[in-house]
């Protein structure tokens, strides 16, 4: 069987790109020593950071997350106001900074 391409005669047709599409040329190498170059956005840069601040957590306690779902599905679970009016401020004074 004689196949007649785009390469010719008796040559097979390329198939590894499609019709019309060009070849990647890849990128010369330069003397700069430049080298690969990645950068991430703020919101990248972000979610790393608190990626690695949550590595940095204590582990959960599960024996205190045990008694206080008893406590919240008994509905014996009760919120002092002060306390958590304070725990609010002091976090969103840690926010501020």
């Amino acid at each position: 069987m004689k196949i007649n391409g785009a390469d010719g005669p008796g040559r097979a047709r390329r198939t590894d790109r499609p019709a019309g599409a060009r070849p990647v040329r890849k990128p010369e190498a330069s003397g700069t020593g430049g080298g690969d170059r990645i950068e991430l956005s703020a919101t990248a840069r972000q979610a790393a950071a608190l990626a690695e601040a949550s590595s940095r957590l204590p582990e959960i306690r599960q024996d205190k997350v045990d008694t206080l779902r008893r406590a919240l599905v008994a509905g014996t679970y009760e919120v002092d106001p002060q306390r958590l009016a304070r725990a609010i401020l002091e976090i969103e004074d840690g926010l501020s900074r």
